[in-house]
């Protein structure tokens, strides 16, 4: 039996002389991926995103990378089907050295606060969940390329659906801590000094590294449903926090639901031109050195811009 990810993907690609399964084969024909359908591309979608939820024992043969690659072939998204995964969603570690060979050169562009805005589909993470208390004043800034690639975000997004935000800038001061936290609980499990490093590297940026968070380059977020008003679930969020086997953007450990949220987010995000980075599935970013390999430049445009850490945050 064909697996029900190589029959949607398939029969997206006008392929499906190769099934054989009857009983899917109906299923597809209900959801409009057989040939000839009349049903729009983005209600193809919407019911395939249903029936699987319905249906958590097939979904389970749906990886998330699989059902991102059918969302960009239900809305014809060429400019994405043209290229390979790892132009938008990064495997490279951001300690990699290959990564940190990129050369950065400022151009000035300044940042923005996006939560002093007022824009009703962005929020900070703790108007809907508590537990996400921004650890500085500056989380809500970003350069305005990020800014704008965000707004572009909403328009790829359902109306009812908004950006919940975690950090976007972050102080050098507050790189340390994280990266020193990080270590210590990956030390518990690896006692090797070198390794540990290397593991902690590659979820937290070292500060001596220009970090991608303390350029305004990057932002974690999530989405939330603005009827609601509650973060949807993309799988548990943070590293920061302590493990997270969730971690990963194309994690096999994520219900369907959360594979469904993910691809939501992703794809928006990737239309926008942001990059995500494949480790965290709520990480993305624009214009910094995975970005830049990801895309083919060659050089990363934001060093670390010079705000005062001291500035009291808007309430």
């Amino acid at each position: 039996m064909y697996s029900l990810h190589t029959l949607l993907l398939s029969t997206t690609l006008n392929q499906f002389d190769t099934a054989e399964d009857a009983t899917v084969k109906d299923d597809l024909k209900t959801l409009g991926w057989l040939p000839g359908s009349q049903i729009s591309h983005a209600i193809k979608l919407n019911r395939t995103a249903e029936f699987l939820i319905g249906r958590p024992k097939l979904a389970d043969k749906i990886s998330t990378r699989a059902l991102l690659t059918l969302s960009f072939h239900a809305h014809q998204d060429e400019c994405i089907l043209s290229k390979p995964i790892s132009a938008f969603v990064s495997p490279m570690k951001v300690a990699d050295p290959k990564v940190l060979k990129v050369s950065i050169e400022d151009n000035g562009e300044p940042c923005i606060d996006l939560l002093s805005l007022n824009n009703p589909r962005i929020k900070h993470m703790q108007e809907l969940d508590q537990r996400f208390k921004p650890s500085h004043n500056q989380s809500g800034f970003v350069r305005k390329s990020v800014h704008d690639a965000l707004l572009k975000m909403l328009s790829h997004l359902p109306e009812n659906i908004g950006i919940a935000i975690y950090e976007g800038l972050r102080p050098l001061t507050t790189q340390r801590k994280y990266f020193q936290k990080k270590l210590k609980e990956i030390r518990k499990s690896e006692p090797d000094e070198t390794k540990a490093r290397a593991k902690t590297s590659a979820l937290v940026s070292p500060p001596d590294i220009t970090p991608v968070h303390c350029t305004g380059a990057a932002i974690d977020l999530t989405l939330f449903s603005m009827r609601e008003h509650f973060l949807l679930d993309l799988g548990k969020f943070g590293v920061i926090f302590g493990p997270n086997d969730h971690a990963s953007t194309f994690s096999d450990e994520v219900s369907t639901i959360q594979k469904v949220n993910r691809v939501l987010l992703l794809r928006a995000a990737l239309l926008s031109n942001l990059v995500n980075y494949g480790r965290e599935w709520w990480h993305y970013s624009l214009k910094d050195r995975v970005w830049a390999i990801a895309k083919g430049e060659k050089r990363a445009s934001y060093g670390i811009p010079s705000l005062d850490e001291k500035k009291p945050r808007r309430q």
